[in-house]
């Protein structure tokens, strides 16, 4: 693993204005001074190099702040990210012309052509374009987010997120989102990336935030992974996962062992869905195989080759959980097998939220209780009746339940 460095937010004693986010107080406002700020980027970098050596360092991206068309993130206009980001790249490569710096970092791939535009008109250093997106995103537009107006949302601290009922605590959340439906199409993740690798261009793309929108801790979350990066493959150089664990404190540190919160894991490590999807893909093999078949609105095969073992992924998943139902999928392989298994994430496999719940939701478990939920958190595979004899293809049927996962693992 290679950082990816996020430059930002604002130390207090270089800042311009005391506007804060989050219970930590990330300040959100421009230097005071320009040339302190790229000093104390030179220092940095300096240190960076000092510390673990330029054969290191010029492995890691450098990103400028987090999200700056969203007036949460960023106390400032669109040309005030464009001077610090100008202003901060160009102290980087002034240290060292090798290492790698890009931006916008914005969130609803915002800002992408301008933002070169600016760079390639003022001759300002850019290796790369970094942005994020959720399914959600419109209700950032809905929410007079995409376009630097103001965001009339105060993020409590983790002590008044403690004090709230459960009742509050969902509508903090519906207000944080815009509260509104989501009615984004089922590929709307597709339709974004495409777009953003049009308007990079020559510069590679690189997502550094990305999730679905809803349902964190079930299988929709798998389904939803398994779908996104299928329609994704070819578009981006890094798509990275938020989080990779829910111990994260910009929501404030709940305590429960099951929240839906946005890691991969709960707090006591416990993997979830996503988790076991991730895990999968892993060692499905990094070679792309065509499928036929006719398409259908929500069911769809992902078919991944590697050494000896061929993985068909079968998902059923729609957004948020639209019109969708259960679906009878008639699976043929083609060509010799030596021996097949199945694995399957649905509500009756691999759930251990419903392992929790089945204990009566406990906020604090005791280590039998916990090892109870790991195990049901993991991957329990069948072993599958190869037909005897040499064959040409080979038909199975099964069902593939609401946003479920089956993955056929084979072996060639």
């Amino acid at each position: 693993m290679k950082p990816f460095v996020e430059i930002g937010f604002m130390p207090e004693a270089l800042a311009s204005g005391t506007a804060t986010l989050f219970h930590y107080k990330a300040n959100r406002t421009l230097p005071k001074d320009f040339e302190e700020w790229a000093d104390f980027i030179r220092q940095f970098i300096r240190h960076l190099l000092e510390r673990y050596g330029k054969e290191e360092v010029s492995q890691w991206f450098f990103e400028v702040w987090n999200e700056p068309n969203l007036s949460f993130f960023f106390e400032g206009k669109q040309e005030d990210y464009y001077r610090l980001y100008q202003v901060t790249a160009e102290a980087i490569k002034e240290v060292d012309q090798d290492l790698l710096v890009g931006g916008p970092a914005t969130s609803n791939n915002s800002w992408i052509t301008s933002f070169l535009e600016f760079c390639e008109k003022n001759q300002v250093p850019v290796d790369f374009v970094t942005t994020h997106h959720y399914p959600s995103d419109d209700m950032l537009t809905s929410f007079g987010q995409n376009d630097g107006s103001e965001f009339e949302f105060h993020m409590p601290t983790a002590e008044e997120i403690a004090k709230m009922s459960e009742e509050e605590k969902k509508k903090l959340f519906a207000s944080f989102g815009g509260g509104r439906e989501n009615k984004n199409d089922r590929d709307v993740l597709y339709q974004m990336t495409k777009k953003a690798k049009e308007q990079a261009g020559r510069y590679p793309l690189y997502y550094t935030e990305w999730n679905g929108s809803t349902e964190f801790d079930t299988c929709y979350q798998s389904a939803f992974i398994a779908h996104t990066l299928a329609h994704n493959e070819n578009f981006v150089e890094g798509y990275s996962f938020w989080t990779v664990s829910d111990i994260f404190e910009e929501m404030g540190m709940i305590g429960r062992p099951f929240k839906n919160a946005f890691g991969m894991q709960t707090n006591h490590g416990i993997p979830k869905p996503s988790y076991r999807m991730f895990e999968l893909l892993h060692r499905a093999g990094d070679r792309r195989l065509d499928v036929e078949g006719k398409p259908h609105r929500t069911a769809e095969v992902l078919a991944l080759k590697g050494e000896n073992k061929v993985s068909v992924i079968v998902y059923n998943h729609d957004i948020v959980r639209r019109n969708i139902s259960a679906e009878e999928i008639k699976l043929t392989l083609t060509g010799a097998i030596r021996a097949i298994r199945r694995t399957v994430i649905d509500e009756k496999h691999c759930n251990p939220k419903a392992a929790w719940e089945a204990m009566g939701s406990p906020d604090y478990l005791n280590r039998e209780q916990e090892e109870t939920i790991r195990r049901a958190s993991e991957l329990q595979y069948e072993d599958l009746a190869v037909p005897e004899g040499t064959q040409e293809s080979w038909s199975l049927t099964f069902t593939a339940e609401p946003e479920s996962v089956t993955v056929f693992e084979i072996e060639v």
